[in-house]
């Protein structure tokens, strides 16, 4: 993760001297030379550490702490000082200092107040940014969306392996539900395509749960004829109805197994499946998923739309984990972004 800091002194020596001892790797150091400077250049780039002199011309460091704190409550500076006298260090600590350091600190104090001040920034970050619920921040959902994508367009590549389709997706959506407002999210996506068939797969592992596909019922037969060869022979009703349960079948096993298992892969975990059930509107099965998770339990619900271009075939896949998955959730999500970084 790339970090900031920037150092304002009017001395280019103590400059030089506090950047000979910043590290170098995945840090970019920044420079002012006056506190009018250090605040104009923390407004633009919000520095993660701050290390300030308190004598300088033109704004000295107790104002430039004073206004850098009116800008960031939060901000971590360090002041960086000949000025010792107790009444100095007593007034920037006052400001909003977090320490002051005698000139020249020696290269043990940094690195130990580095290590101090990144995580309490980085746990400042992650505070502003949780939502009331406090289970997963904005960025873990944004990261948890984009996988969803990435695994849901892995999905229908190897759906089209299958049957000689393109399929037209749209963004996913990531949420989080409680558990006595799941059966109103499900009946949400039933009631999009009023008589419904729904294919129903549970996973485990650390990240585990359930899969939802729905489809209208009319899209069973559409889908079959895809797959099946022009010669093939006259079918009766209920060769028909088994045949086009068995198409269900394998199209969640594929489109689920596939998607699931790219999220899995992609937070580098794996995954095993339960059968995958083919459910219609109200039976048992169906009325028990519905109950699957307690009222008061939070759960994590992951959903993408989509369409089979040219066929009028629409559908829906729903991902739930549960909440105990959530912890070990936001660690892989973390993990994975720092790849990146």
């Amino acid at each position: 993760m790339s970090r900031k800091i920037l150092i304002v002194d009017d001395s280019p020596v103590a400059r030089r001297i506090l950047f000979s001892i910043l590290p170098s790797d995945d840090t970019l150091i920044l420079e002012a030379a006056n506190g009018r400077e250090g605040v104009a250049c923390y407004e633009e780039h919000r520095p993660d550490i701050v290390f300030m002199d308190l004598t300088m011309p033109v704004m000295d460091g107790f104002e430039a702490i004073e206004k850098i704190h009116a800008l960031d409550p939060e901000a971590v500076i360090f002041a960086v000082t000949a000025d010792v006298q107790p009444k100095s260090v007593a007034k920037a600590r006052q400001l909003g200092a977090l320490d002051v350091l005698r000139k020249p600190p020696s290269v043990e104090t940094i690195v130990g107040l580095l290590g101090k001040a990144y995580k309490q920034r980085d746990t400042q970050k992650a505070a502003r940014r949780l939502p009331p619920d406090g289970l997963l921040s904005t960025d873990e959902i944004e990261t948890l969306k984009e996988i969803m994508n990435i695994a849901f367009g892995n999905a229908t590549a190897d759906l089209a392996e299958v049957i000689d389709v393109h399929v037209k997706l749209s963004l996913p959506d990531v949420k989080l539900v409680d558990g006595g407002a799941l059966p109103n999210e499900i009946v949400r996506a039933v009631d999009a395509y009023q008589d419904t068939s729904l294919v129903n797969q549970s996973f485990w592992g650390d990240f585990k749960g359930n899969s939802l596909l729905v489809f209208p019922r009319r899209a069973a037969p559409k889908i079959l004829q895809l797959i099946q060869p022009e010669d093939t022979p006259f079918l009766t009703d209920a060769a028909s109805t088994a045949l086009e349960r068995e198409t269900l079948l394998e199209i969640g096993n594929i489109l689920i197994g596939a998607c699931v298992g790219k999220i899995a892969s992609l937070l580098h975990t794996i995954v095993t499946y339960s059968p995958p059930l083919v459910m219609h509107r109200d039976p048992e099965a169906y009325q028990a998923y519905m109950q699957s998770v307690p009222p008061g339990q939070k759960a994590i619900l992951m959903e993408t739309v989509f369409s089979i271009d040219e066929n009028d075939i629409h559908g829906m896949l729903m991902i739930l984990t549960d909440a105990l998955s959530i912890n070990w959730l936001r660690k892989a999500l973390t993990d994975f972004l720092e790849g990146f970084l």
